[in-house]
């Protein structure tokens, strides 16, 4: 099995990535990649020089990007040409709004601030792939706070508009007991529903039918960074990468 990066980000998520797309498909071909993909923040204005690179690299380049949905971050893929078409959507409404409604110095409100509602994503869902997000994200946000009741809920709603094109995202950087803890509540409720993807966890390839895994430049250690091997990342908790999603 291979390590594909879902989740970076680059130079494009301001204050969140440094990296340029070319860097950072490059990196990923020296690590030995088969394909990488992307999640800068309601952006996806890096996804051409990406996508360029990738190709020069002979990397499969994966587009999405995280988005803010109701508060809470979550990231979202697109597998098809209908899929890229709504996540563009998606983007450009959590920045502006409805177009239809949008009135000349409405953007001052928003900017700097993209969110966007869980309806609109409902609205919008063929031909992504979505993933629940990192510790901030709705379902990691009520497993933290104790409401696993509400976890599960959320959960159950997500999969009754993405079937099986949700993932259970779950990261750990070794930062914190409460990561770890946290890591191993999000892996119960995935193998409870059958729903996993991980910082290091499965995610169905795009497209292509494989096992690939998901993970998250953002710096706090150097676990941080992309990694060449999955199974060292995830030492000590490797069974739950065999959870189908």
């Amino acid at each position: 099995m291979g390590f594909v990066e879902l989740r970076a980000h680059t130079a494009f998520s301001f204050g969140d990535g440094s990296a340029s797309p070319e860097a950072l498909a490059a990196r990923a071909a020296s690590l030995g990649y088969s394909a990488i993909g992307i999640t800068d923040t309601a952006d996806l204005g890096g996804i051409v020089r990406f996508g360029l690179e990738a190709r020069r690299q002979n990397l499969k380049p994966i587009v999405g990007a995280e988005l803010n949905i109701d508060g809470c971050p979550a990231a979202i893929l697109a597998r098809s040409k209908e899929g890229f078409n709504n996540l563009a959507s998606l983007v450009t409404r959590s920045r502006v709004g409805e177009l239809s409604m949008w009135k000349k110095g409405d953007g001052k409100k928003t900017r700097g601030r993209p969110r966007i509602s869980w309806q609109q994503v409902a609205e919008r869902s063929e031909g992504l792939q979505v993933l629940t997000g990192p510790a901030s994200g709705p379902i990691a946000s009520s497993l933290r706070a104790g409401d696993y009741r509400g976890a599960e809920r959320t959960l159950c709603q997500w999969r009754d508009v993405f079937g099986d094109r949700l993932a259970v995202e779950v990261q750990l950087h070794h930062t914190s007991g409460n990561e770890s803890a946290l890591a191993s509540a999000l892996i119960e409720l995935a193998e409870r529903h059958e729903h996993l993807v991980g910082d290091l966890a499965l995610v169905e390839a795009l497209e292509a039918g494989q096992r690939i895994a998901a993970g998250r430049v953002i710096r706090r250690n150097q676990e941080d960074l992309l990694q060449p091997r999955i199974l060292r990342v995830f030492a000590g908790n490797a069974e739950g990468l065999i959870v189908l999603v």
